[in-house]
């Protein structure tokens, strides 16, 4: 579904940098559902605290928050018990099983699971539950699944349920192009229209006037290049691509963050990868008969079943010379996930193992901005990967660790390769591996960022309504003050269920 499809934006970042000028693709979801939709249905990890406010899919909910309550976190999930696995694999106790959001463990297993868990050392810990609020260690992905399929946002909150109530409409295939001010205020310009075209046809636009408020959940790339075609943001910017101030705010699609990815992949002994039907016709119509017959097969779980997370050494010489960028002690910052083939269209022959390495708390920040005046055109995303030091040490550890973790015992007789081998363990070949190969978890983030009532920076208040605005709140990553340290689906399904409440109060529904 990510690429050349009709459900993918087909977005690319800019030129990066840091990455010798490469561009990366960055797809996003052009359909119900949104990114949730389309990316894989592993579960991710929260490790900050998001004070101001009272979630590849991947559901963590990370280090214990100083919240009155953490199950708020993951309040939306809907826990189910998937086999009879022992405890001992895998801790639900820190889980919900009210709400709306259906997660478990992966029903289908390959002999990598049990190889990972072999592999554990006093250096690689296992731990029995990634979502007890202390997440460093190795262990299982919770995933997004229900009856063998995708979980998405969709199909837990808009459901035929949901569909039928006779309050609510969607309207597919509707490109909102500016939300518009109605008038104004002693509180600010007041904006309750929204602006839309249908199926790209911008011949004629069309116009919706809200009762009470706007609300806007484009995401973090669509939210800051809406507000800005409506005249949001800095003004002189706009001005100068022929864009009318309506509000002065400069911060919009400012403070992007990405975590970064990269990984290595090993040939292995082994005929249980996915190599066994992504390119074999004959397994592939046998995973998916299974899957029509019994919603089994490994087609009913997500590519990555075992996720680690770790922290950089403290005595590490970057973090005598930069600040922590971690949220405390429980957070961590690199993310390994092992996936049972090979990460892309595989080679002709053989069968692999690849670990995907990640950057979790990334001090790089980069921007979305405007091309031109046109609101259908593709906004500039430039995240500005790897551009900070401590951003590159991390990645380079990331690199060791991985090659390290594959030395374990479970490993022994079934690495026949590695693809990247010729690539030296110093800084020098390690950074050249990541300027060829890094890409990004798709969990943009922060481009019309919150902050406290009074402060001058920002996009949000507390309460999710745009500073110095009337009638318009946002509602999604976009407003995160900095990126989680996990994926980002948990976080969102969060921010969207506390603003549900936030909604709901201020209007008294």
């Amino acid at each position: 579904m990510l690429g050349d499809t009709e459900v993918d934006w087909g977005y690319k970042l800019t030129p990066q940098a840091a990455l010798d000028g490469r561009v990366v693709p960055y797809p996003r979801g052009f359909v119900l559902g949104g990114s949730s939709a389309i990316s894989e249905s592993c579960t991710g990890l929260i490790s900050r605290p998001f004070a101001l406010i009272g979630a590849k899919i991947t559901w963590f909910v990370g280090p214990a928050l100083p919240l009155d309550d953490p199950l708020r976190w993951w309040q939306s999930e809907k826990y189910t018990v998937v086999d009879s696995r022992d405890a001992t694999e895998y801790d639900a106790t820190h889980h919900s099983t009210a709400g709306l959001h259906h997660i478990g463990l992966p029903v289908a297993q390959s002999d990598l699971d049990q190889r990972v868990i072999q592999s554990l050392s006093d250096e690689f810990l296992f731990n029995s539950s990634i979502n007890s609020g202390k997440p460093i260690g190795f262990g299982w992905f919770p995933v997004s699944v229900k009856d063998g399929a995708r979980n998405s946002a969709v199909s837990s909150y808009l459901a035929q349920a949901y569909l039928a109530r006779p309050n609510l409409h969607v309207l597919v295939k509707a490109h909102v192009t500016r939300v518009l001010q109605t008038g104004a205020s002693d509180a600010g310009p007041v904006f309750r229209a929204v602006e839309f075209v249908q199926n790209g046809d911008v011949s004629f636009k069309y116009t919706v006037t809200a009762a009470k408020e706007v609300i806007l959940s484009a995401g973090a790339v669509g939210t800051p290049a809406i507000l800005l075609h409506s005249g949001i943001g800095d003004a002189k910017v706009l001005e100068g691509l022929g864009i009318k101030s309506t509000l002065n705010l400069p911060d919009v699609g400012r403070n992007l963050s990405e975590h970064t990815l990269s990984a290595i992949s090993w040939e292995v002994n082994s005929k249980d990868t996915f190599e066994a039907f992504t390119r074999d016709s004959a397994g592939k119509e046998a995973a998916e008969k299974q899957w029509r017959d019994s919603k089994t097969s490994p087609l009913s779980t997500p590519p990555c079943t075992q996720v680690g997370f770790l922290r950089l050494p403290k005595s590490h010489s970057i973090l005598s010379t930069t600040a922590d960028p971690a949220a405390g002690p429980n957070t961590p910052h690199i993310e390994l996930i092992f996936l049972n083939g090979f990460f892309g269209p595989p080679p002709p022959t053989g069968n692999y193992l690849t670990v995907a390495f990640a950057c979790v708390t990334p001090t790089s920040l980069g921007s979305i901005t405007l091309a031109s005046n046109d609101p259908l055109a593709h906004p500039i995303i430039d995240p500005k990967l790897l551009g900070t030091e401590i951003d590159r040490v991390t990645m380079r550890e990331a690199f060791r660790a991985t090659r390290k973790f594959v030395t374990g015992p479970g490993f022994k007789d079934y690495i026949v390769r590695e693809l990247s081998a010729e690539v030296p363990d110093t800084d020098e070949g390690i950074d050249a591996y990541l300027k060829a190969t890094t890409a990004v978890e798709f969990h943009g983030t922060g481009t019309a960022k919150m902050s406290a009532k009074d402060a001058k920076d920002g996009v949000v208040n507390p309460d999710l309504l745009v500073k110095g605005a009337v009638g318009l709140r946002i509602v999604d990553a976009s407003v995160f003050p900095f990126i989680p340290s996990a994926h980002t689906m948990l976080p969102i399904y969060a921010l969207a269920e506390r603003a549900s409440d936030l909604i709901k109060a201020v209007h008294k529904i």
